[in-house]
This record gives C-alpha cells, structure tokens and sequence, in this order.
C-alpha cells in the first residue's frame, strides 16, 4: 500500500512537470529545470554571444544558476481571471545532441499580446527557428491574440529574419536593458484556416 501511494505521488509530481510539453520536427521542448543551468554557462559566458542579450555583459556561473532556478521557479502557465500582472513560461529545447536553447513566453494582464525572446547554445542551423516557431504555434492555439519582441538594433540578423517574416517594427531605440531595443509586432492575420502562422526568434 506504501509503494503505491508514493508512486502515486511521484506520478502526480511528474505530471506538473511535464505540463506543456511542445514536441517538433526534430525537436521537442519541455518546461525550463534548475539543472539545465549547466547547458546555458557557455553562451552566458560568450562576450560576442552576449552583446545583444540583457545590458550585453556576461555572467558568472553562479549568476547563471540562479537565472536558471529563478525561471524554473517562475514556470507559470496563466489562468487569465486569476493571473498576476506577469506571468512567465520557459521552455528549454532539446534534441538529439542535448539542450540547444531556450524560449520564454511573457503574459501581461489585460493584454492580448505576448512577448517572446530566446537564445540558443547549439551553432546549428535552424535550432532557433523550429523552436521559436513551435512555441508560437503552441502558444497561439491555446490562447490566440498577438506576438512582439524587442531587438538590438545592431542584431542585423535576428532584424532581418523578424523584417522577412513580416513583423513590422512599431518603435525605435526605445530604453531598455541599460542600453536600447527597437520592438517588432506580429499580428495573426490568417486568410484561410489553412494558412500556416509565422514563427519568429528574437535574441534580446
């Protein structure tokens, strides 16, 4: 009787893990553990991968471990007459060579759309985009409304590939992260039911 009340225990823990798992083509995407801090110390590190992200300084691992605990703690999937001002959903992906990013969804009280921002630690081409875009259409399906993301305005890359999918840019140079962001919004404008929806990566 003991072993099967902790396995039912240990089920349920399990279960509330596991919630909003997004599986991909080639990859699948699970909510953001405290362990994963060890996957993330090479980009946090990075002087060149790190100059568009936050104020563009780098971190200790310490910083990193409790960057890392502090998302994992702040997993929250919104209840939308219930939720606080923020809520937060990390996601770490994974695919057959390890963890290879990660993608954050910012729900704000009393409004429609949602910020996302991501990074990658893996070099390999399309990481980033199979994520991003899985978690949009995730995101999307479960509660509709729009999308935006802030970026550097020298992040020549990430500008284009936002420029190309169609996201317009609606501000420019505005403060923030101690230095300046320009913000790019994204709004579903599906002509038919089968039309796919656009993706999106931004680095912040």
């Amino acid at each position: 009787m003991q072993i099967s009340m902790e396995s039912e225990k240990l089920e349920v823990k399990l279960l509330k893990v596991y919630q909003h798992i997004i599986i991909a083509e080639k990859f699948f995407l699970r909510p953001t553990f405290p362990e994963d801090y060890k996957a993330f110390l090479p980009l946090y590190k990075d002087k060149v991968q790190m100059q568009y992200f936050g104020t563009g300084r780098t971190f200790t691992e310490n910083e990193v471990k409790q960057l890392i605990a502090g998302n994992a703690a702040a997993n929250k999937w919104p209840v939308l007459n219930s939720m606080r001002a923020e809520e937060r959903f990390f996601w770490t992906g994974i695919n057959r060579e390890g963890i290879g990013g990660r993608v954050c969804i910012v729900f704000k009280k009393g409004q429609s759309d949602k910020e996302i921002f991501g990074c990658k630690v893996q070099q390999k081409k399309g990481i980033a985009v199979e994520g991003s875009q899985a978690v949009i259409d995730y995101v999307y399906e479960k509660c509709g409304g729009s999308f935006f993301a802030t970026v550097h305005p020298e992040n020549k890359r990430t500008v284009k590939v936002i420029e190309n999918l169609g996201f317009k840019q609606y501000r420019k140079n505005v403060p923030r992260y101690e230095t300046v962001r320009d913000y790019y919004e994204w709004k579903n404008v599906v002509k038919n039911n089968d039309e796919k929806k656009p993706w999106m990566e931004s680095f912040c």
